[in-house]
């Protein structure tokens, strides 16, 4: 068809192909189409995106009206922070801040003397300049898997887009990237807490945001943690993600802890915070189906510095073997998401759709995880008392005195919801 088209000599007085060019591209692209549905109709038993169900919580009828409900109440409440304490850990804060300003300008591998530290673009000017980024060990693609679009994902983990980044030059330049973090890390608390104090009701001392009750897991979350009030006591949802991800798959076995992997993986019987962090960092890219370099960069944010890959190979292979129905899992939900191309009826996995799909179903379930929490704290409350002031993914904040069943009633309340699921709580 394609050569009839190219190929035919126009007659004496003829346009080409009867219309010029255009007539011959719409010609082709209506054939590319007709090849499409012919595919289509060769193939009726295709599995698509429509057709796949996953398992879900069994929640009650009003569910939602119910969660509606808790998140007015918990912004009504709002959660109390003393001025004065704030004001006191700012003065402190402000004083670290100096200090690691100019520690990280005195650091030699970089030259910041003329950063703005503040400044993310400024700084990666600086390391720019410095040739710190020629340092990424990160392969380049070769010009043949470039045109066949083979290791996009090499280009991606290359690059530096945030902060959280500052690792990937690490290897030559540590004390210089440490310096760069801690400043970092200070800003951005200082900073925040320049907001509580402006949030602060002079009335009543109290903060009404609907952050607190959102059931969200962002950097405000986690700057938050740092000025929370030691008059009030956290419920931890402990590793949600792979409770979630062991009852979607149906795993039989108990979702290990970061310090059991910890133990096992470092072969030291107290591993440190930082052989934890490391481990749950593995722990979550294999629940989350990543691929080596998207494992490699999200150890490497968590971790903030580089970890070999032959380890990360290791670790994620002895994962496999421990829970094969994760992989299996993934696999047949990928099943769902492969496309023919028209040119070769080769089938590609539509990795965009695939990965929004599992991304959108696991936060919706983790999503849920807290808010059944959320509930089961309003229902075992205090009759002349609230004690919930925020609702987070990972976490609640109460205040009062801990009630020390409300980890094994929470856990009960789960196990109905998610039936054969396996849920940690601890009071903190």
């Amino acid at each position: 068809m394609y050569d009839d088209i190219l190929m035919r000599r126009p007659r004496r007085g003829e346009s080409p192909a009867g219309g010029g060019h255009s007539t011959v591209v719409a010609e082709a692209s209506a054939e590319e189409a007709r090849r499409e549905m012919d595919i289509n109709r060769a193939t009726p038993s295709r599995l698509r995106p429509d057709m796949l169900q996953l398992k879900q919580p069994v929640l009650a009828a009003d569910h939602a009206e119910q969660v509606a409900r808790m998140a007015k109440q918990v912004y009504d409440r709002g959660i109390g922070f003393d001025l004065a304490k704030v004001q006191q850990k700012l003065s402190e804060l402000f004083t670290c801040l100096t200090a690691s300003d100019l520690n990280a300008r005195s650091n030699r591998p970089f030259d910041l003397l003329r950063t703005d530290l503040t400044s993310f673009e400024s700084v990666l000017y600086a390391l720019v300049k410095a040739g710190a980024l020629r340092e990424i060990n990160v392969p380049l693609r070769s010009t043949a898997d470039q045109f066949n679009g083979i290791g996009e994902d090499l280009d991606a983990v290359r690059e530096i887009l945030s902060p959280a980044d500052y690792w990937k030059v690490r290897r030559t330049q540590p004390s210089g990237v440490k310096a760069l973090y801690e400043f970092n890390d200070t800003f951005a608390r200082f900073i925040f807490g320049k907001s509580l104090i402006t949030w602060i009701q002079p009335e009543d001392g109290r903060i009404y945001r609907r952050l607190f009750a959102s059931g969200e897991s962002s950097e405000k979350v986690r700057l938050l943690e740092y000025w929370l009030p030691t008059s009030h006591y956290r419920v931890l949802l402990k590793n949600s993600l792979c409770s979630v991800l062991f009852w979607l798959s149906e795993e039989a076995s108990t979702p290990p802890t970061s310090r059991e992997l910890a133990t096992d993986w470092f072969g030291k019987r107290s591993p440190s915070q930082e052989d934890v962090v490391l481990a749950q960092s593995v722990l979550d890219s294999f629940l989350l189906n990543l691929g080596e370099w998207q494992t490699w960069e999200k150890v490497g944010r968590a971790a903030r510095k580089e970890c070999p890959r032959h380890d990360l190979e290791l670790w994620r292979e002895d994962l496999n073997k421990r829970f094969p129905t994760i992989r299996k899992f993934y696999k047949n939900v990928a099943k769902f998401y492969f496309k023919s191309t028209l040119r070769t009826f080769e089938e590609r996995l539509d990795e965009p759709a695939f990965r929004g799909f599992i991304s959108q179903a696991i936060d919706r379930l983790r999503g849920c995880v807290s808010e059944v929490a959320g509930l089961t704290v309003q229902e075992n409350s205090p009759v002349d008392g609230y004690p919930l002031v925020g609702r987070f993914r990972d976490w609640l904040l109460l205040t009062g005195k801990p009630n020390p069943k409300l980890a094994e009633l929470i856990q009960r309340r789960l196990a109905g919801v998610f039936p054969g699921g396996y849920f940690r709580i601890d009071l903190q």
